[in-house]
């Protein structure tokens, strides 16, 4: 009897054990770990919070970015350079706005490889969020440092007789192209009829398909030969876009 006692005893502690393991349990969450063999190869690894920096223009970045692997794209779906890179940038808009309607909750897998899809489709069928200018002559102008430190000045020049000779093309290495539609209307300054080039077109490839350390962009291939254009600038020219360029100091 006392043995039988013993042993029941024995069994309510480890089962009062294991109940109290399980309060303090934290289920893994396998979607964030999983994603099935055949999508990650388009993916890079995500980047953290921390490290979503813009070496060059020397900021950090409030939207992340979900960047993906260029060389793989052009090599399994027949992209070039320009087309897989205009993929990237339209897979995070979509990516952005499915946040934003879902009051913040993140795509899960299977939502983000139906947008991974989606956006390939749109790309095929010629469907671009940057549509490449055609204007002869183009004011390409990085604005990172003009709206943290110069905002009035850039307020002057978007409405100077020198900017209206060319379609304007607003370049940022630290704004989402929302946030930075957003951060113009916020300092008040025009962009009617501008275009934007933001941190999602940006890559760790060449155009080679090439994997680099930094991130690069190679606009040459988003411009005509005949065209012109001017690439203004606030400090110091970047060194990490590529193309046949004027560079102007604004002042």
């Amino acid at each position: 009897m006392k043995n039988r006692l013993f042993h029941i005893f024995l069994i309510l502690g480890l089962l009062s054990c294991a109940t109290n393991e399980d309060k303090n349990y934290e289920r893994v969450d396998v979607e964030k770990y999983y994603r099935p063999s055949g999508m990650i190869r388009y993916f890079l690894p995500e980047v953290p919070g921390w490290k979503n920096t813009s070496f060059e223009a020397n900021c950090h970045r409030k939207t992340g970015i979900r960047y993906l692997h260029i060389e793989n794209l052009m090599e399994s779906f027949a992209l070039d350079y320009e087309s897989a890179l205009q993929m990237q940038y339209l897979f995070n808009v979509s990516y952005q706005n499915s946040i934003v309607k879902k009051n913040g909750t993140v795509p899960n897998l299977k939502e983000e490889e139906a947008l991974f899809f989606e956006a390939l489709d749109k790309i095929k069928a010629g469907q671009r969020v940057f549509k490449k200018p055609t204007f002869k002559n183009v004011n390409l102008i990085w604005v990172d440092d003009l709206l943290e430190n110069n905002s009035s000045l850039l307020r002057k020049f978007m409405m100077s007789e020198e900017a209206m000779r060319g379609r304007p093309l607003l370049l940022s290495m630290c704004y989402s192209r929302s946030d930075l539609i957003k951060k113009l209307k916020q300092r008040n300054i025009s962009f009617e009829g501008s275009r934007f080039i933001s941190f999602e077109m940006f890559s760790y490839f060449t155009s080679n398909g090439d994997r680099g350390a930094r991130e690069i962009l190679d606009l040459s291939y988003f411009f005509r030969a005949h065209q012109m254009v001017n690439f203004y600038y606030l400090k110091n020219k970047p060194r990490n876009i590529l193309g046949n360029f004027r560079y102007k100091k604004i002042k």
